[in-house]
């Protein structure tokens, strides 16, 4: 299986990097770019020695260490020394250590005590504004505005708010400001891809809380797909739908996810009708000329009869499909139909008929 892993993650950095050359990239940043790629497929492919996906590891070494930096999901060498923290079980001080001496803390090292220097003179010049303050930022700003560190937490704010409005990502000013302070006071506030791996992890779905931008826009595609489906997605989907948008935020195709719903109703339908759905018709679109006849029959508005409605499912059975005729006689056998205008009409004509047979009408 790893060699069948390392054989995926090595076509995708041969595709990145081929691609960012054709787009005018830089060997450098094509390089960069190849290995997130790389990085991102091991980090959703790969299983460790352990047993562990990275991911799992990621997530079990943040318990242990306190949050871990999303760069360790992307750079190879990162990655490599958390999971042999985690695999010879390393304490937080070793493992602290063991960074200091990785290339990517060496490159980066001059930058990031530059910047850490910057925020102490910040933070030493808005120490005394409470964090409850509600003028906090123009205090700040007043403050500490001509500083290096707040022009530049500044200007990344205003940039993070637009991708969150993008993304369509909720979030508190509070929020805001601390992403924004996390990823200046490392260095990212340049690194495109790194901020849009960081926000990608802050996508969430919250029934109580309508979603915005792309991501409304994918969810109103999936709810309307799923209803034809005859399910609701916010209540069969509810576990899975953070991690849904956040995969088609990272560029996965909404239609992957409707073939996964597609998938599940087929396995729980009946042989018949779920390889109608496996071809790719909806249940909407099976029962369709059902529920149209059924409405007109019973005289019921269409939007009342539901594709959960058992009555509308006898229309199909282990055997196949009734006939429309078939399914009209059955309908005007179903107690619903004796309070219709057509039922009327159609027991005056009756009484009608035998009246006139015994000559009480001409």
């Amino acid at each position: 299986m790893a060699e069948d892993i390392n054989v995926t993650a090595q076509k995708a950095y041969d595709e990145a990097y081929n691609n960012a050359l054709s787009s005018g990239k830089s060997e450098g940043e094509a390089r960069d770019l190849a290995n997130q790629a790389r990085a991102q497929v091991a980090s959703n492919t790969a299983v460790n020695t352990t047993g562990r996906t990275f991911e799992e590891i990621l997530r079990l070494m943040g318990q242990e260490y306190g949050d871990i930096d999303d760069i360790f999901t992307v750079n190879e060498e990162l990655r490599k020394l958390l999971t042999d923290a985690f695999t010879q079980k390393w304490k937080a001080e070793r493992f602290y250590n063991a960074v200091t001496t990785t290339n990517w803390f060496k490159s980066n090292a001059k930058k990031l005590q530059q910047r850490g220097y910057y925020k102490r003179i910040y933070d030493d010049l808005t120490k005394d504004i409470a964090k409850d303050d509600p003028d906090r930022k123009k205090k700040i700003k007043a403050a500490a505005g001509n500083t290096e560190y707040f022009r530049g937490l500044d200007s990344l704010e205003a940039e993070l708010e637009k991708s969150l409005t993008t993304k369509g990502i909720q979030y508190t000013p509070e929020q805001l400001s601390t992403w924004a302070e996390e990823l200046y006071s490392q260095g990212y506030e340049d690194d495109k891809n790194f901020i849009s791996r960081f926000l990608n992890r802050k996508i969430s779905f919250a029934a109580t809380q309508a979603p915005a931008g792309e991501a409304a826009d994918n969810v109103a595609i999936l709810r309307e797909y799923a209803a034809d489906m005859g399910l609701d997605l916010e209540r069969d989907y509810s576990s899975s739908l953070s991690d849904w948008l956040q995969r088609l935020d990272r560029g996965e195709s909404v239609q992957v996810f409707k073939d996964l719903i597609r998938d599940q109703v087929a396995s729980t339908e009946g042989q018949y009708v779920g390889d109608l759905v496996k071809r790719g018709l909806t249940l909407k679109e099976v029962y369709q000329p059902y529920k149209q006849l059924m409405a007109s029959t019973l005289e019921l508005s269409p939007e009342e009869i539901k594709l959960n409605d058992p009555f509308l499912r006898s229309a199909i059975g282990p055997e196949g499909q009734s006939n429309l005729y078939d399914w009209k006689k059955k309908l005007r056998a179903d107690k619903r139909w004796e309070f219709t205008e057509a039922a009327r009409e159609d027991v005056y004509a009756n009484v009608y008929k035998i009246l006139r047979d015994f000559g009480f009408t001409g």
